[in-house]
């Protein structure tokens, strides 16, 4: 059994150099949110492109602008529709907020500190200089390095590519996740209850969590607790990125999947981690370079060890930089009550985060932690973390948490 920071450094130092991270494609932005870039982007626009107004006023020379100066109005300049000519000594244009200033105008007198009559306009506030003008390039220049090659596009990315003349970007691929279940005693979600049977929530949630992972991810189907159902699923998921498996992950005699994957000339690389829930996750590879990762069965496991192990898996396959730590992940709140002592395994627990009216950001357990529960991990928005041997804490404690 290995320390959990050793287990994750392992998953992403096999991840990294493979899979789909060296393959990319080009995508419109409006289809880009979320993947990783695959390469240097630079602006092929300067923004602005000239010099434009901040505010709607009168674009002046500052000179003309002295407490009571009264200007002739010579014509306007739109957003798009510039003004072609120059303004001269003692006159004025009408501009619009992200209209081009035009030549000879160094000032933009704001409508509040101005009044018009006609085609004049009068200074009836004191100027204290040059100013409203953002100046070309003032956000950057053709040429600029906007976005580097192992960056998220997010919103704010995305919209700055586009405002640099970009309608597409090259992005690392996908990572192409296969998502298998184990156990006997599983039935479709919506079938018939049976007695001896329960619903199979891996299939549903580790889907959605991969996906969310910025995987291309699907669920596979199931297999009973046999070795030839078993060996014939992950026939089924060799040739993916990575193959992930709930269930049979522990040593139990209907426990087949690793003797499986190890018929097949898989390679464990990590079996069993010091981290409660989730002590037998395991991670390998197979002859193909497929990788796999072994969940355990109960969901509150399985959703706590996807969260520590696929999301990284997905990431560094998808070109994204690993995190030099989980610590560089976590946060820290008040808890809301006594904690007792941890034992030798890290711990991850399911709870919430409340924000009382005095700014203080607070956090409590959901219910018992139970690795079979759903409900205290649907009622959580963080996972409270306990040190492996964490002694007692009570209620006040600043403790870590990772945020859901």
């Amino acid at each position: 059994m290995i320390a959990l920071e050793e287990a994750r450094r392992l998953l992403a130092a096999n991840c990294q150099p493979l899979g789909q991270s060296m393959s990319s494609e080009p995508v419109s932005l409006a289809d880009a949110a979320g993947r990783i870039c695959a390469s240097d982007i630079a602006a092929m626009v300067s923004v602005p492109p000239a010099d434009l107004s901040a505010m709607d006023g009168y674009a002046v020379r500052r000179a003309d602008c002295a407490m009571g100066s009264r200007l002739q109005i010579v014509g306007e300049s739109r957003a798009g529709t510039p003004f072609p000519g120059r303004i001269r000594a003692g006159e004025a244009t009408l501009v619009s907020t992200g209209a081009h200033i035009p030549r000879g105008a160094d000032h933009v007198l704001i409508l509040e500190d101005a009044s018009r009559s006609d085609s004049t306009v009068v200074t009836k506030q004191e100027q204290s200089g040059t100013g409203h003008i953002r100046r070309a390039g003032i956000d950057f220049a053709r040429g600029d390095a906007l976005v580097k090659a192992g960056e998220r596009l997010t919103a704010a990315r995305l919209a700055l590519l586009a405002a640099a003349g970009h309608g597409t970007a090259s992005v690392f691929k996908k990572p192409r996740v296969a998502i298998l279940t184990n156990g006997d005693e599983l039935l479709d979600p919506g079938s018939e209850p049976g007695n001896t049977s329960i619903y199979d929530s891996n299939s549903v949630a580790l889907a959605a969590q991969f996906t969310a992972f910025g995987a291309d991810a699907s669920w596979i189907g199931r297999a009973g607790d046999s070795a030839d159902e078993v060996a014939d699923m992950l026939a089924r998921g060799d040739g993916s990125d990575l193959l992930v498996i709930a269930g049979g992950a522990s040593v139990g005699p209907h426990d087949l999947v690793k003797a499986a994957f190890g018929a097949l000339g898989g390679e464990i690389l990590f079996s069993k981690v010091a981290v409660r829930p989730g002590k037998p996750v395991w991670f390998g590879r197979l002859p193909s370079g497929t990788f796999v990762l072994g969940l355990p069965g109960n969901p509150a496991s399985s959703y706590v060890t996807a969260l520590l192990f696929g999301k990284l898996a997905v990431e560094t396959l998808a070109g994204l930089a690993p995190p030099a730590s989980l610590e560089h992940a976590l946060r820290h709140a008040a808890v809301s009550h006594d904690l007792e002592a941890n034992g030798p395994r890290e711990t991850f627990q399911r709870a919430a985060l409340t924000h009382g009216t005095d700014g203080a950001t607070r956090i409590a357990l959901t219910g018992a932690q139970d690795s079979s529960l759903l409900r205290p991990l649907a009622a959580a928005n963080a996972l409270l973390f306990r040190k492996a041997n964490a002694p007692a804490a009570g209620a006040g404690a600043i403790v870590p948490y990772l945020p859901l």
